[in-house]
């Protein structure tokens, strides 16, 4: 069994603080990433290596959960906010 290896490295400019939970978008290939220390929820686009959208004004995310609709038409990212009492926060993500 191959050991893990570092396939590629993507800079977030500005994050700073520390990354908490992920959820992933694997049909559009995107990657949620709570910025727990930066307040932000920042979406990747993991094929072009970059950062796509930074979902601001939240206050030290943690758990995320990607939810799509069945029509695939709507796209959500669940996020649990700890001084909301641990109550998830849906956001509607349009990307």
């Amino acid at each position: 069994m191959n050991p893990l290896t570092l396939a590629a490295t993507i800079t977030l400019a500005g994050v700073q603080g520390r990354i908490d939970h992920l959820a992933v978008d694997i049909a559009h290939e995107r990657l949620f990433l709570a910025a727990l220390g930066n307040n932000t929820v920042e979406v990747i686009d993991v094929k072009a290596g970059k950062r796509i959208h930074t979902i601001p004004g939240l206050q030290e995310p943690q758990g995320l959960l990607y939810l799509r609709t069945a029509t695939g038409c709507t796209s959500r990212v669940a996020v649990t906010v700890p001084a909301a009492s641990m109550m998830p926060r849906t956001i509607s993500y349009a990307g």
